[in-house]
């Protein structure tokens, strides 16, 4: 438990860099690429999707990141309806915090945790189904493993989201599902 605490605190608090710090923030463009499974409740109307999207990133020092993420996510639904193809769409801001670890030669490895809000929306291709937008906030937690200005990131996040009834009636529930992903990241310097 100690030790949990004390990487809860240097991610917080900031590890020591592993180069000088510039003043300027540092852009990154991270595409990514995944899988969606859905939890709970949520598993009944929809399966495991892949997912594919984007981040922009902004490093405002190597263990604070803000961010931009847009991801779709082409799933089915699967209560009998004309049509059972929906696109997922959430689009979400965030931060990510970290450390910073050499590694021989040239690597630096950096695991991070981070959270986020946006919004989800379901864009239905049933005429009989309306599309929906609700709130959606993340948790997250992943790794980086960088050379030079390219990175190789795997992250885990678990999405909570308002999801309201396709079909006519107002009712909402809160939902969650998890995502994996892989991708990649461009330090722009």
């Amino acid at each position: 438990m100690r030790k949990l605490a004390a990487l809860l605190t240097s991610l917080v608090l900031g590890a020591p860099a592993l180069h000088p710090q510039s003043t300027a923030p540092i852009f990154e463009l991270r595409p990514f690429a995944g899988v969606s499974i859905p939890t709970s409740r949520q598993s009944t109307l929809y399966g495991e999707s892949v997912l594919f999207g984007a981040q922009a990133g902004l490093e405002i020092k190597p263990t604070f990141h803000v961010l931009a993420t847009l991801t779709w996510i082409p799933a089915h639904y699967r209560l009998g309806v004309s049509n059972p193809d929906v696109n997922l769409y959430q689009y979400d801001v965030g931060t990510e915090f970290g450390i910073a670890a050499p590694m021989e030669p040239e690597w630096v490895f950096k695991p991070f945790l981070g959270l986020g809000a946006g919004g989800r929306t379901y864009s239905f291709r049933a005429s009989e189904m309306y599309t929906r937008t609700g709130f959606a906030a993340y948790g997250s937690a992943g790794t980086e493993l960088q050379l030079h200005r390219v990175a190789f990131r795997f992250e885990v996040r678990d999405n909570v989201f308002r999801y309201r009834d396709p079909i006519g009636a107002r009712a909402s529930w809160m939902r969650n599902d998890v995502v994996f992903s892989l991708g990649l990241a461009y330090h722009f310097r």
